[in-house]
């Protein structure tokens, strides 16, 4: 992360020396929105051998996240313009996988179900290529790849009936350092001078998050999602210098 910090310092200080050079401008965006990313999971676990529980998950969930971006942008050709800098994106609420436990991976005991939480932070390197239609609307096509900080925590099993008994030990916390990158298109509105408003759909894959191992497990398996695809919908706001 330290690399991917300093190069895009790096390039708003070239950007910002030659700014009397060349028509270039700063640009800062916020943006809020949701991800809704889709779990789909199917594990058999060995816990303590020979017994092994099924984990199945095939589920949908929304959640609120926010952003902000530091770069600069470079008109050209009358047109076009291109924005390259350094971006941060947050869940403001963590997903929230939910499935079956499937005991001694018999399809007969779905008794338990489980839950747990992810939250995702992203640090990227992104650009944007915009065109004018005309004044004041600007659709774009936009890119960005850096790394993915994954936490899963809070791992819960509930009964499905009070007689049902889920398991004491939990699976750790854990934290996945993964790539990411994302491609995506919208639309500016030119409010005046400096202003913009705009609204973006990105795919954006955030790599693998995952649990830690149980206390005096049998083995090193654990509940892991090895992609998190999501479809993000962004409103922003931009100051253009």
């Amino acid at each position: 992360m330290r690399k991917l910090t300093c190069s895009a310092c790096l390039l708003i200080a070239l950007f910002s020396a030659t700014t009397y050079a060349v028509n270039i401008h700063p640009v800062v965006t916020l943006g809020w929105g949701s991800d809704t990313t889709d779990v789909n999971l199917s594990q058999n676990i060995t816990l303590f051998a020979p017994f092994e529980n099924y984990y199945y998950q095939h589920s949908t969930d929304t959640e609120t996240i926010g952003s902000i971006f530091l770069g600069a942008e470079l008109p050209f050709m009358n047109k076009w313009a291109w924005q390259l800098g350094a971006a941060y994106y947050q869940n403001i609420t963590p997903f929230n996988p939910t499935g079956t436990v499937y005991q001694f991976a018999d399809m007969d005991f779905g008794n338990l179900t489980y839950n747990f939480n992810v939250q995702s932070r992203r640090y990227i390197l992104q650009t944007k290529l915009l065109y004018a239609v005309n004044e004041w609307f600007h659709p774009y096509i936009t890119g960005g790849a850096g790394e993915a900080v994954n936490k899963s925590y809070s791992y819960t099993e509930i009964g499905v009936t009070s007689a049902d008994v889920a398991m004491q030990a939990t699976f750790a916390n854990k934290t996945y350092h993964a790539f990411t990158y994302s491609l995506g298109l919208g639309f500016e509105l030119v409010a005046n001078e400096h202003i913009r408003f705009g609204f973006g759909y990105n795919y954006v894959n955030l790599g693998r998050a995952g649990l830690g191992t149980i206390p005096n497990q049998d083995s090193n398996q654990t509940l892991t999602l090895n992609n998190l695809n999501t479809n993000e919908f962004m409103m922003q706001l931009s100051y253009v210098g």
